[in-house]
């Protein structure tokens, strides 16, 4: 029996001393996905024909690690903010934004993993918002929404996080720690976003692993 595809973003790296820029993705990523009983399908953040890769797909998952593009974020003004190439690609936004109107448009899932439940956020029009205590630090959810089986406690690697006051439009909280939401749902569109990593847990947690069986089931 064939295994349900599911299309799956990268981040992209430049090695130091070359010019080459690669796409990478952590390999517990496909580890979490078999587990899930999934076969994942890497796109390229250079995939113009990105269409391509989601024929007979089940679902999108856009992954975590690296921050938004000067561009993306109107930051010229910014005189702290800088652009690291193996942190930032253009590329990779605008891959990623299409991904989303494209699976809300023909009602394929789609669910942001960190980096991918802020561009979830952004490309509703909402905000991030830097904060401190959720890099490198275990995290009690509050869950306000009995939508999906949580953990209690997750991990947690980002220092810019949507919070109560910036989130986007026809996104609704399901989960939080204090201020900054953990995981939300668009009101109409299959898409969820969650701020933890399930690829990172060591077990993977059982209760990932339903939700990405349930989120992506036909």
């Amino acid at each position: 029996m064939l295994k349900p595809k599911i299309a799956i973003t990268q981040r992209t790296n430049i090695r130091e001393g070359q010019s080459q820029v690669y796409d990478s993705l952590d390999q517990n990523w496909t580890l979490f996905l078999y587990k899930c009983n999934f076969f994942p399908v890497l796109i390229p953040n250079l995939a113009i024909d990105f269409e391509e890769y989601l024929i007979n797909i089940s679902g999108v998952i856009l992954t975590g690690g690296g921050d938004f593009s000067r561009k993306l974020y109107n930051l010229e003004k910014d005189k702290n903010f800088i652009e690291d190439p193996n942190l930032v690609s253009e590329d990779r936004d605008n891959l990623e934004l299409n991904l989303i109107k494209y699976c809300a448009k023909n009602k394929i899932p789609l669910l942001g993993v960190c980096r991918g439940m802020q561009m979830l956020n952004y490309f509703y029009g909402g905000n991030l918002k830097k904060v401190e205590g959720h890099c490198g630090q275990n995290q009690n959810l509050k869950i306000l929404k009995d939508q999906f089986k949580f953990d209690n406690i997750v991990n947690s690697y980002h220092e810019l996080a949507v919070t109560f006051d910036n989130i986007g439009n026809d996104l609704i909280p399901l989960a939080s720690t204090k201020k900054v939401i953990k995981s939300l749902l668009h009101n109409k569109n299959k898409q969820l976003g969650i701020m933890w990593h399930p690829e990172r847990n060591k077990p993977f947690s059982k209760n990932d692993i339903l939700l990405f069986k349930n989120f992506f089931k036909k």
